[in-house]
């Protein structure tokens, strides 16, 4: 399976707007703009020289469709990943892990 991410991206509502990855071997978080994300976050960017890539990446932002997703995922317990490819397309719920349709 491809994958576009090298990291677990953890989407939460609020302000200000930013990033937090979680690098292994280090206490704090790295504070980073959105801007960086592409850098952080995915198998296409560049860290800077001798940082391990980072685990978990929190993401910050104010849109008001996320703050209704986070809402909407707390009253469910089956979320449904969609793709354009439809061999991509995966649902997640209390089990064993994945299904593929």
């Amino acid at each position: 399976m491809a994958r576009s991410t090298a990291a677990y991206l953890d989407f939460r509502h609020g302000t200000p707007h930013g990033a937090r990855a979680y690098v292994p071997g280090r206490e704090e978080p790295v504070h980073l703009g959105l801007d960086d994300l592409r850098d952080w976050g995915t198998t296409l960017g560049r860290l800077p020289d001798g940082m391990r890539p980072p685990r978990r990446i929190e993401v910050h932002h104010s849109a008001p469709l996320l703050q209704f997703l986070i809402e909407a995922s707390k009253q469910v317990n089956f979320v449904l990943f969609a793709s354009a490819d439809r061999r991509r397309t995966a649902a997640h719920g209390p089990g064993p892990g994945p299904v593929r349709f």
